[in-house]
């Protein structure tokens, strides 16, 4: 029996000896499991928007690891145990098992900022998508033009939200 080993006294104290066990690999994957804790409906498809939401959301953190383990496939591979995959209207999506996970990898950030980077990323997957649709995943464009108000009002990016929710384009979209 190991004496030194004690039961978590909390959620939180759980989460981090399960992320604990994760070895080298724990800051890859908190990395790559953060934007799952903001996205919003019920999932991130795992293109290259959510890469690109890694490196957004991580900053520093994120330019520290190595490129390929910033990757959703990494999390897919070496923690699935951590994501919940959902189908919405033929797409594949991913989400965090629990919410207690959510607010663990949310603990301790600036909720706005993280949303106000989101936003941006994910308008940057529009325009990129507009100009050349083979830039940017169809589920990718998808997810970013049906989040993208909410991550602006979360931001409270309040100028850009009254702006994008009055273009004909959005409009249109709203009303199918």
């Amino acid at each position: 029996r190991d004496d030194s080993w004690r039961y978590p006294r909390s959620v939180d104290d759980a989460l981090n000896v399960v992320f604990d066990a994760l070895g080298d690999d724990e800051p890859a994957i908190r990395q790559v499991l953060l934007p799952l804790a903001y996205a919003q409906g019920r999932g991130l498809p795992a293109g290259p928007l959510w890469s690109d939401l890694v490196k957004g959301l991580g900053g520093d953190r994120a330019r520290k690891l190595d490129r390929k383990n910033l990757d959703p496939t990494f999390v897919l591979t070496h923690a699935p145990w951590l994501v919940v995959a959902d189908l919405v209207d033929g797409r594949v999506v991913y989400r965090l098992f629990h919410a207690a996970l959510r607010e663990h990898l949310q603990a301790d950030r600036p909720t706005a900022r993280m949303h106000g980077r989101i936003a941006a990323t994910l308008a940057r997957h529009i325009s990129s998508h507009r100009s050349d649709s083979r830039s940017s995943s169809a589920d990718d464009y998808t997810y970013a033009l049906a989040y993208l108000s909410g991550h602006l009002r979360q931001a409270g990016f309040w100028r850009a939200l009254g702006t994008r929710v009055t273009e004909p384009s959005w409009i249109a979209r709203q009303t199918r």
